[in-house]
Order: C-alpha cells, then structure tokens, then sequence
C-alpha cells in the first residue's frame, strides 16, 4: 500500500532471553544453613569436635570464608548483569533511533508482534489482554522506554478488512461475528456472492442489522441467511456445506472445524496466531489467511511515498 510504510524487524528474544543471550537472575543463592562454602554438611564435624575449641575456631573460619566468598561473587554476577542490561538497552536504543530514520516520528506509527516476541517484549497474549503477574519487567521496561508506538488495534477497520478481501475468491460466503464496517464490505462485494450466511450473537443482532438485511434482498436480490447463536453462548461455530469464504471477525481463537466444507478460504480478521495453528496444523484442507501472514510474506512493489506528498 502505497499511504503505509511497513517495516519487518527481526527480534530473537525469549524468556529471559536476548538474541540468545541468556539474561542473569537477580543474584546468587545463598548456601543453605548448617552447610559450609563445598555445601558439605558441618553438623557432624561439630558432634565430633564438640569438647575441641580448636574445632569451633575452624569453623567460625569456615564461615567468614564462606560469606566473604558469596559477596565476592555477588559482586562479580551484580557486574555482570548490569554489563548485559547496558548492551541490550543501547541495541534496543540503536534500534529505536534506525525505525525513526526511516519514519521521521512516532505518530501514526503501530507495532505488530509475534505472540512469543510480545509475550517477552510486551507481556500478555494479545491486544486484547494485559500481562501476566510474576513475569520478568526489565525487557518491556527497557522496550517501552525506546520503542513508543502503541501495539496495533485497528484490524477491524474497513482499510484493513478490505486489504484481505481479494483472497475470497469462491462465491459462497459465510460471516462469523460483527464489525462496523460489515454492511459496507457485504455491498461492495455482493456482485461475487451467490450465498451469503451470517453468523452471530444475539446480542449483536440489533434493529439496524434486521433492516440492513431487508434492504440488502430488495436491492441486490440476495437473502442473507441471518443465524443467531444464544447470548450465552461465546462461540461462534462456521457452517457450510460447500467450499466457502469465512470472514472471521469472532476474535475467538476456540473454533470448531467440523461442519466446514474442505476447500474452504479462512480470512481471519483478527490475525489470530493460536487459530491459525489449529487450522493448518490439523490438516483440516482448509486455506488460511491475515494480515499478520500477509505482512510477513509482503514484498516491496514500490518506492514508499509519504501521504503528505500523495
């Protein structure tokens, strides 16, 4: 798209883990008590030397060498880890400042990650949740002190929809879920469709979808087969006999593969990467696409032109 820059970056970063450097915990562990600095248990050598002051002086020798050597190396692992704490934040600082070459700024700017990249970046699972309680601060604190953007939310807007749409080349055409821009999508496309179900909750279903729906039959001459599913019940289950389109906008990673036809074309709206693994991991004959699998395959067409000078 010519109004977007996208820029692809590389990161290798996992659990306590930076571009396969493993980051240092918070210290060394402190030897149990009632042991000396080999780990050795002390208490039978002091049954032994019990009437011995000579053993008692040993062994307070024992421990001040035992302590002053776990300082030592605390010191030594404290050093460290601020050594590997410098290195990463000045690469996520040289990162910062490469992104802002090629963007001029961080408005309008969006990141896209990876769950397991977002999992040790970001934290939580999706743009939907947050982070979990217990997990490491030190990569998203230094990540979200260089890299401002906001974690993209807009996959939903009609930009994005209509960005995956070419894919949906079969006439057939089933819908799961709701989106603001769906009535003007159905319109635009509805010259390819020769059947079109939709799927959603009851609670989505308001008086302006049921008079969208009439007024879609009496001017393109095709009824939208409406299927509502209980309040109560969260998932939305794709059904089709024949090999169709689903537009996914559920947001639901849980789906149900049962009652679609092989042959089908899955546009996930979301970009959902927990479906797509249950999708082409079970080896359902069943194509899959999103925007997040688009980005990564993407390939430069053009010289990139800012809007401004469009």
């Amino acid at each position: 798209m010519r109004s977007h820059l996208l820029i692809r970056i590389a990161v290798d970063v996992g659990a306590e883990e930076w571009f396969g450097r493993k980051l240092p915990g918070e210290g060394v562990q402190a030897a149990k008590p009632g042991q000396n600095e080999t780990g050795v248990c002390v208490q039978e050598e002091k049954c032994r030397g019990l009437l011995s002051g000579l053993c008692r002086i040993r062994e307070r020798r024992r421990e001040r060498k035992r302590r002053k050597a776990e300082e030592r190396e605390q010191v030594c692992q404290q050093q460290e880890r601020q050594t590997i704490f410098c290195q990463v934040e000045e690469g996520i600082q040289k990162l910062s400042l490469e992104i802002l070459e090629m963007t001029g700024g961080w408005d309008n700017c969006f990141c896209v990650y990876e769950d397991t990249v977002r999992k040790a970046l970001v934290g939580g699972h999706g743009y939907q949740t947050g982070g979990e309680k217990g997990e490491d601060t030190f990569l998203p604190g230094i990540w979200a002190k260089y890299i401002l953007p906001g974690e993209f939310d807009g996959y939903l807007g009609r930009l994005w929809v209509e960005e995956l749409m070419p894919e949906a080349v079969l006439p057939h055409f089933v819908i799961l879920g709701m989106a603001p821009c769906l009535p003007m999508v159905i319109e635009k496309y509805a010259g390819r469709m020769k059947s079109l179900r939709w799927i959603m909750s009851e609670n989505d279903c308001e008086s302006e979808v049921q008079e969208f729906v009439e007024d879609f039959y009496t001017e393109y001459g095709l009824a939208i087969m409406l299927c509502l599913v209980p309040a109560g019940q969260k998932r939305l289950q794709a059904v089709c006999a024949e090999p169709s389109n689903i537009l996914d906008f559920s947001g639901d990673a849980r789906i149900s593969l049962t009652k679609v036809a092989k042959g089908s074309i899955w546009l996930d709206m979301v970009s959902l990467e927990e479906k797509r693994r249950r999708i082409i991991g079970n080896s359902t004959g069943i194509v899959y696409f999103s925007l997040k699998e688009k980005w990564k395959l993407v390939r430069k067409k053009s010289p990139f032109v800012p809007p401004e000078m469009l």
